[in-house]
């Protein structure tokens, strides 16, 4: 009984390390290297199809996922309990111990992390700041795809990822409002896009926020107006892109806002995003403090 109980403990704590890795413990190396193949080949089916790309594609992800990894669990401890039973023990040769390594490396270095994390083509972010209320709060954790402007050039009304261009690069998410070549002014808190009003239906003000003529008042019309807050590369740049009242966003770069406009640091602050720091669109909210934000999908 001993032996029967610590054969099938090893097979099933070696399955929950690596899927298969029981399976190969157990002598059966192409049930587990079939086994893990299948699982690793779901996650990238799911990215080929897209299935990941929704909140409720996500879901059905995660129960297929785990269903196999289940089943190669049960399979690994219930082949191993019969072996015991039957008294067969399985010889282990370096094949044995090179395709168990060689599993466990891949499973290492493809499918750690969060469960968004884990598929390829996506990535989860957590909101660490309000500037984005109300489409996105702080806390709230969004999966963004990071391969949608590899074919794909952001549009206004984006909600995208990028690697802010100063400091330590942090991770920053915004609305794209100009695009490359777009005139842009803000007149009393109105937007206007190459002379137009844009209808901005995301967005949030604060009535108790303090005034501020510089955000609400964009862009300024001399360096009296510049701001403390502003970022200082963007201070000693920004009068080169004005004309006639308006920001002309540069070639290959993109002004983007938060949605909470009098709480976001952003383009006005410091400045277009270049085209080479945008890598991802942002799709849905997989989790959130507030319940019924779970699942949104991102617009």
């Amino acid at each position: 009984m001993l032996q029967l109980i610590k054969k099938g403990l090893a097979a099933f704590l070696l399955s929950i390390v690596t899927p298969g890795l029981g399976q190969v413990y157990n002598g059966q190396l192409l049930k587990g290297i079939f086994g893990f193949g299948g699982l690793l080949g779901l996650f990238l089916l799911s990215t080929a199809v897209g299935l990941t790309h929704s909140f409720n594609g996500l879901i059905v992800h995660i129960i297929l996922t785990v269903s196999v990894y289940l089943f190669l669990l049960g399979d690994a401890v219930f082949t191993a309990v019969r072996q015991v039973k039957v008294g067969r023990r399985p010889t282990h040769t370096w094949r044995s111990y090179l395709v168990g390594l060689s599993l466990l490396l891949v499973n290492v270095s493809t499918v750690s992390g969060s469960v968004p994390d884990r598929m390829p083509g996506v990535r989860a972010y957590k909101m660490t700041a309000d500037s984005m209320l109300p489409t996105l709060a702080s806390e709230d954790r969004i999966v963004a795809d990071v391969r949608y402007y590899r074919s794909h050039t952001p549009r206004r009304g984006d909600l995208i990822v990028f690697a802010f261009p100063y400091q330590d690069h942090p991770i920053y998410i915004k609305r794209v409002i100009g695009l490359p070549g777009d005139r842009v002014k803000i007149v009393d808190q109105q937007v206007y896009v190459n002379g137009q009003q844009i209808s901005e239906p995301y967005i949030v003000r604060d009535p108790a926020a303090p005034s501020d003529p510089f955000g609400d008042s964009f862009p300024p019309q001399s360096q009296e107006y510049l701001q403390a807050s502003m970022q200082p590369e963007w201070a000693n740049e920004i009068f080169q892109d004005i004309r006639d009242g308006e920001l002309t966003v540069p070639p290959d770069k993109y002004f983007a806002m938060g949605d909470n406009r009098d709480h976001s640091w952003d383009s006005r602050y410091w400045g277009p995003i270049a085209r080479d720091k945008i890598f991802g669109k942002a799709l849905y909210i997989y989790w959130s403090k507030d319940k019924s934000r779970i699942g949104q999908t991102i617009r």
